[in-house]
């Protein structure tokens, strides 16, 4: 038997820019605006990030996050034993430390800690 044989999926959290949390599985869609990613709950929309004099958006974009939730659901990362974190933020933001570019975080973490905090020395990005 598999070590993560016995546990659950993580809860996974979508980030906002404006650092709100929203739980993964309670997103019904995503998509571009206009120059904003959006995220759907039923009929409520709420703004993930907003590109104004920033590289555009695309629909890409929006299938590329929903991917990575998926992702970070199904294959969430794992500490440092190879044990799968309970808890995985995804923030979706603009890196500055290269071109700037897009890209997608996903980082582990217990599920007595507080959510950490950009920019980030673990995890994974697009």
């Amino acid at each position: 038997m598999e070590p993560d044989a016995f546990t659950s999926s993580p809860v996974v959290w979508l980030v906002t820019e404006d650092v709100h949390l929203i739980r993964a599985d309670t997103i019904t869609s995503i998509g571009v605006t206009g120059d904003q990613l959006m995220v759907w709950q039923g009929d409520r929309a709420t703004t993930v990030v907003q590109a104004s004099l920033r590289p555009q958006l695309t629909t890409s974009h929006a299938g590329i996050l929903a991917q990575r939730l998926a992702a970070a659901a199904t294959t969430p990362p794992r500490d440092p034993a190879g044990i799968p974190f309970p808890v995985v933020y995804v923030w979706f933001q603009l890196d500055d430390a290269r071109e700037p570019c897009w890209q997608i975080v996903v980082v582990g973490s217990n599920a007595h800690s507080d959510p950490p905090v950009p920019p980030f020395s673990v995890g994974m990005t697009d």
